[in-house]
């Protein structure tokens, strides 16, 4: 058997993460910003689409638009997880 010429080798830890950096954080900020806008505005244009097929005054707008913030929301924080795991 040969010897590792480094020694033995050790695991990493819990404690021994790497702290995100500027452009991580940076880049994640952005995902967020997007992902955020692209829900609430598709949301939006998807219930318009179906009001203007239904006939119905402007109520897919208002239920695209809570489905598109709630989706926002809950998208947000599973970006945010990554970063700040509890």
């Amino acid at each position: 058997m040969t010897d590792d010429p480094d020694g033995p080798r050790r695991e990493p830890g819990p404690d021994s993460r790497a702290t995100p950096g500027a452009g991580a954080m940076f880049g994640a900020l952005t995902g967020i910003a997007v992902t955020s806008a692209v829900l609430v505005v598709g949301g939006a244009v998807l219930g318009y689409l179906l009001d203007g097929w239904t006939g119905a005054p402007h109520v897919f707008v208002f239920v695209g638009i809570v489905l598109g913030v709630t989706l926002a929301v809950l998208s947000a924080r599973s970006i945010v997880t990554r970063f700040f795991p509890s």
